[in-house]
Formats: C-alpha cells, sequence, structure tokens
C-alpha cells in the first residue's frame, strides 16, 4: 500500500500540472475574447473538423463585435419578430422594464459576449443569433450577400469573381434548413 506522504507529493505535482494547463486555457480565451477583425485571423485552407475548428471559424468569420451579439425574438400574439442584444437581465422581473425601456436605454444592461459558448447554441439550435459588422470604432467588417432561387449556384460564383477581382476575401456558405438535426452532425467531431 503507497504511504500517505508518497500519495500526497503525487496529487501535489498533478494539482501544480492542472493549474499550468488552467494558465494556458485562460490565457487562450483572453486572447480570443479580444476584439479581432476577420482580416486579423488566418482562415484555414481545410475544411474544420472537430467542434472546436468549427466555432473557432465560426468566430473568425464573423465574431467582429465580441462584446455583445444579437438575439433573435418572437412574439407568439402578434407574429412579429426581430433581433434584440442578448442580455442576462432580459424580462427579470424588478430589472427589466421592456418594452417601456428599450435595450439600448436600460441602465441594466447585462450583456453576454459572443464566444464559444453562445456560438455553440447558435449552431446547435438553442437559440438564434446574429452579429454585429458595425465594430466599436464604427468600421466594417463584412458584408453578407443572400442568394436564393433558381440560378443562385451561378449567381454566387459571379459575385464571388467579382469580389476577388476587386480584392476581397470571400466566404461562402451554403446553408442547409437550418433545423439543428442538419447542423449537429456537422459540428460534433
Amino acid at each position: 500500500m503507497m504511504e500517505a506522504s508518497t500519495r500526497i507529493a503525487q496529487i501535489e505535482q498533478e494539482l501544480q500540472s492542472q493549474e499550468s494547463r488552467r494558465k494556458e486555457l485562460l490565457a487562450e480565451m483572453q486572447m480570443l475574447q479580444r476584439e479581432g477583425t476577420p482580416q486579423d485571423l488566418p482562415l484555414s485552407e481545410s475544411v474544420p473538423q472537430s467542434s472546436e475548428e468549427k466555432l473557432a471559424l465560426f468566430l473568425s468569420l464573423f465574431g467582429t463585435r465580441r462584446s455583445v451579439y444579437p438575439r433573435l425574438w418572437k412574439n407568439p400574439k402578434s407574429g412579429q419578430k426581430g433581433y434584440s442584444p442578448a442580455c442576462r437581465n432580459e424580462w427579470v422581473r424588478g430589472i427589466c422594464e421592456k418594452p417601456r425601456v428599450k435595450c439600448s436605454e436600460c441602465h441594466h444592461q447585462n450583456f453576454p459576449p459572443l464566444d464559444r459558448s453562445a456560438v455553440y447554441d447558435h449552431l446547435t439550435g438553442k437559440q438564434t443569433i446574429g452579429t454585429y459588422a458595425i465594430k466599436e470604432d464604427d468600421t466594417c467588417c463584412f458584408l453578407v450577400a443572400d442568394f436564393d432561387g433558381e440560378g443562385w449556384e451561378t449567381d454566387v460564383t459571379a459575385y464571388r469573381r467579382s469580389a476577388e477581382e476587386l480584392g476581397f476575401e470571400i466566404a461562402v456558405e451554403r446553408s442547409r434548413s437550418g433545423r439543428a438535426e442538419d447542423l449537429l452532425p456537422r459540428l460534433s467531431g
């Protein structure tokens, strides 16, 4: 049977190792949370395979403003829908004063950051989020175009060719139905 002092030394060594790993992960997380533009982040030439690679790609393309992101809302009575900044205090009794006070004017704003967790929830269908292409310094980092209907493939090819001729980087994303079951197999593994 192992002596207690030997086991204590092993535990201390393992805890030190885990603390080092924790510090590495915190440093990486802080780097990823810093405001960055898609131009600052290299795009992979290969198709992302793991969930982490897919989340990182999404954030590199659309994570322009990380301090806040819009979330889709729907009014079941009227059928109206739109986007408002995601807020941890939304509809919290005694704190949130919607609809009397607009989110942009609320003194109790508590916006969660656009991070891997928010993107994961979006890609797995738990929530529908948007992104703000306008950064805090009022610069725009990307343009999104939606091509539907007959001939969309030709339109996308022409759009891509024109953008590349003008010197713009372009990323094409072919959407599916948007249903979570379509996204889950692509997100995992």
